[in-house]
């Protein structure tokens, strides 16, 4: 290779490293979960535990799909979201293997302070470097394209916590502003 195809490959390297659409992700652990048949990762700094649903998840009538009830986490009701409908995709359910990462974000942006994602496994933790993400695809819709850090090469998507606590969406069901 000659040292003008070696800096032309360095400066495209440089170029796809950037963080995607201004979000700010640091490398580190992660924890990664299937949600239906997808996989979704959110950073350990959001997390505040995780729960097996068990029979705990009350449903809420005429709730929009991609909320899936409330669960009583440590002695507080905690909305459960459901990450596939936002995607337009079915809703996952609740099977006895469901699990919930509680999730917390804190700044001027965030309209809801803490939900739970419901999982369809319990989460892994694996560690996650931002060099290797890519944009989310085409097919993602805009709204949740927002949401969404990156996706790694084996096709994780890292959600952008803060982003996602800060959607009006999730306000809108969730008894409004510093509710969860």
């Amino acid at each position: 290779m000659s040292t003008a195809e070696h800096d032309v490959l360095q400066q495209r390297a440089r170029e796809l490293a950037q963080p995607v659409e201004g979000i700010v992700l640091e490398s580190g652990t992660h924890l990664v979960f299937p949600a239906g048949e997808e996989r979704f990762a959110i950073g350990v700094s959001h997390a505040v535990g995780v729960v097996p649903v068990g029979s705990g998840l009350a449903r809420l009538p005429g709730a929009p799909p991609f909320l899936a009830g409330v669960l009583g986490v440590r002695g507080r009701l905690v909305t459960v979201t459901d990450l596939l409908p936002l995607l337009g995709r079915p809703a996952q359910g609740v099977t006895g293997a469901s699990h919930v990462i509680v999730v917390e974000a804190e700044g001027p942006e965030v309209l809801v302070p803490r939900t739970a994602l419901l999982c369809s496994a319990r989460p892994e933790e694996a560690t996650i470097r931002t060099e290797e993400l890519g944009p989310p695809p085409e097919t993602v819709p805009e709204a949740v394209r927002r949401l969404v850090a990156g996706v790694t090469p084996e096709l994780v998507t890292v959600l952008d916590v803060e982003r996602l606590l800060a959607d009006p969406l999730l306000l809108a069901v969730s008894g409004g502003p510093r509710a969860g």
